[in-house]
């Protein structure tokens, strides 16, 4: 039973990295925030997010006993960070395109909304999701039970929500090639049995 809810978590880190990738290419293609498409393919990002925290679940459970105190720990602080990322996903894709026509000044980088506690709390979901997805990504490589390419490829872009701050198209493209990591780590955890190594 357990090696199956594992193996189902590998699927949804799938669907989490597809809607990811999904999300960040519609935004670089089309960054106006009141295009119709948004909503919906942001959206299925913020699902995607939920997917995605159960899918680290079952990364971390599939090689729990070989990741060492570091991949607890990259785990702990990254799931912690995803969470706290579900605030800004939903105001991403519900709120910042109402704001963006109606009081765009709120949405400025000093303004009210991000010169305060909800700008801090963003940036620490940026920083923990940073720290976290790196110390995983690189506990995983050196583990060797899942695949070793897209583990480095979460760890060389686990920046990428910091990078919203300079750049929305490096924002954009990093958090993909992210998508692509874990989803490439879901499939790993979804076509290893608990027999594989």
């Amino acid at each position: 039973m357990q090696s199956n809810l594992i193996r189902w978590s590998g699927i949804l880190a799938v669907l989490a990295g597809a809607s990811l990738i999904l999300q960040q290419l519609y935004a670089l293609a089309l960054p106006d925030v009141t295009a119709g498409g948004w909503v919906a393919v942001h959206t299925l990002g913020y699902i995607g997010l939920s997917f995605g925290l159960l899918g680290q679940v079952g990364m971390y459970c599939r090689q729990a006993d070989k990741i060492g105190r570091m991949g607890l720990i990259g785990f702990l602080i990254g799931f912690i960070g995803n969470g706290l990322t579900a605030g800004a996903a939903f105001m991403n894709t519900f709120i910042v395109p109402v704001l963006t026509t109606q009081s765009p000044d709120l949405l400025e980088p000093t303004g009210p909304l991000f010169s305060g506690p909800l700008g801090l709390t963003v940036l620490l979901a940026s920083l923990l999701v940073t720290v976290g997805f790196a110390l995983f990504g690189i506990a995983t490589a050196r583990a060797a039970i899942l695949p070793a390419i897209p583990a480095w490829l979460v760890v060389v872009t686990a920046w990428f929500g910091i990078a919203a701050v300079f750049s929305p198209v490096v924002f954009a493209i990093a958090g993909a090639v992210f998508g692509f990591g874990n989803a490439w780590l879901g499939y790993g955890v979804w076509t290893r049995t608990s027999t594989q190594n």
